[in-house]
């Protein structure tokens, strides 16, 4: 049997049917993937938007802890300033503490010099009240031994009428006459020793009214070769840091004449003036000055002419002043209104730091102790220089204290004048 070979055929419906089920699942997948892509592009559409929204908000996020962080670092600054400041706050308030027990330790001590000085003041008001009884007795004295006086006077020109008229009448009585010129001569010894206590009682009476007149408000108007140390700083045209005194300079140069004018002995004189800074009004640096009539005339003018300005230097006036004590310095007059607040124990800075008060009081004590120890130190053969202190209205019972203190321990004398 003959063998048949068949020709194959490419295509069959078979293969046909692959081919569509493959197309169609090509078809198929195509159409899922577009819609898969279709959904993702909206997806992603939403996520570019959530992404720029969630960037904004992050920027924003940004922003606000960049403003954060700025705030913390001021809140951290301003909490370190407010523990500084407290820190200050706190050693102020001890030192305002210090300072406070301080001023009434002060205050303590200047109430117990005031009363020293009210009992003082008394005293010397009843010494000047007996003084004036002793005048008024010795005033009696002397009208009494005037009347004497008059009376012997009287009684002698009686005995020498009688006398001439014997001798004319009664020339040959030679023993009445000799009686008469025993009694003339007994009346006229009489009449000598009247005229010797009369003598004695004015001078008597002449030193009374001296030591009367040559006072001022208590202080003694003593001294050959003075020196008046005048406060020219700010403060002598004001009563207080806000009050102007616009008579109060007035008032010290008027004092400062009446003292100049009522000085009995003066033999030579300077005048110093200070603040922070001498002035010699009337020249002459160094050395003294001769009184004349003219002189009071010529301090007026030359005092007329200064303004008050300035800090008080009180160091550096004493210091001035104490150069003239080897040409025979024995008194100073010291004028002011306060206590020196500049000068010498204190460097700039230490003063800086303090208040004025304590500075003052150490300032002060620097010139008590200088005083003490160095310008007015005791010489041999020689006095200390008096130093009488005149104060001119102030506030503050420190300043009375000071003043009165550095005239007593200079041997002499303070006087506070009042407000006009």
């Amino acid at each position: 049997m003959r063998v048949r070979h068949r020709v194959p055929m490419v295509f069959s419906l078979s293969m046909l049917d692959v081919f569509c089920c493959a197309l169609g699942c090509v078809t198929l997948l195509w159409l899922v993937n577009q819609r898969d892509a279709k959904l993702s592009a909206k997806a992603n559409s939403g996520l570019n938007e959530t992404v720029t929204a969630l960037r904004n908000q992050l920027r924003d996020a940004l922003t606000e802890r960049d403003d954060l962080s700025k705030q913390v670092q001021k809140l951290r600054g301003d909490y370190a300033s407010a523990v500084q400041r407290a820190d200050q706050t706190a050693k102020d308030l001890a030192a305002m503490t210090r300072n406070a027990d301080d001023s009434a330790d002060r205050l303590s001590k200047a109430g117990e010099q005031i009363a020293m000085l009210t009992r003082e003041s008394a005293d010397a008001l009843a010494k000047l009240r007996n003084l004036s009884a002793e005048l008024k007795s010795d005033e009696a004295k002397l009208a009494l031994a005037d009347r004497r006086l008059s009376e012997l006077q009287s009684k002698l020109s009686e005995a020498e009428a009688g006398a001439k008229s014997m001798r004319e009448t009664v020339s040959s009585d030679a023993a009445r006459i000799r009686a008469l010129e025993t009694d003339l001569d007994a009346a006229r010894r009489s009449m000598a020793g009247v005229d010797s206590e009369k003598k004695d009682l004015l001078d008597k009476l002449a030193r009374a009214r001296l030591a009367v007149d040559n006072r001022f408000e208590g202080i003694a108007l003593t001294g050959r070769r003075v020196l008046f140390l005048v406060d020219m700083s700010g403060s002598m045209e004001l009563v207080d840091a806000n009050t102007p005194a616009p008579l109060k300079w007035a008032g010290v140069r008027e004092t400062l004449l009446k003292v100049f004018r009522s000085l009995p002995d003066l033999e030579k004189y300077q005048i110093v003036l200070f603040s922070d800074r001498l002035l010699f009004p009337l020249g002459n640096e160094g050395k003294w000055l001769d009184p004349d009539p003219k002189s009071a005339e010529r301090v007026q003018l030359a005092m007329s002419a200064v303004r008050p300005k300035g800090n008080t230097d009180m160091y550096a006036a004493l210091e001035a002043a104490f150069r003239y004590r080897d040409q025979g310095l024995d008194t100073i007059y010291l004028l002011s209104d306060g206590l020196p607040n500049i000068g010498e124990g204190l460097t700039a800075d230490a003063a800086s730091r303090m208040p004025e008060t304590q500075r003052s009081e150490v300032l002060g004590r620097v010139v008590r102790t200088t005083l003490r120890t160095n310008w007015n130190a005791p010489r041999p053969g020689a006095g200390r220089v008096r130093i009488n202190a005149v104060g001119f209205f102030y506030e503050s019972p420190e300043v009375g204290a000071f003043l009165w203190a550095l005239a007593r321990e200079n041997e002499g004398s303070f006087v506070g004048m009042s407000k006009p």
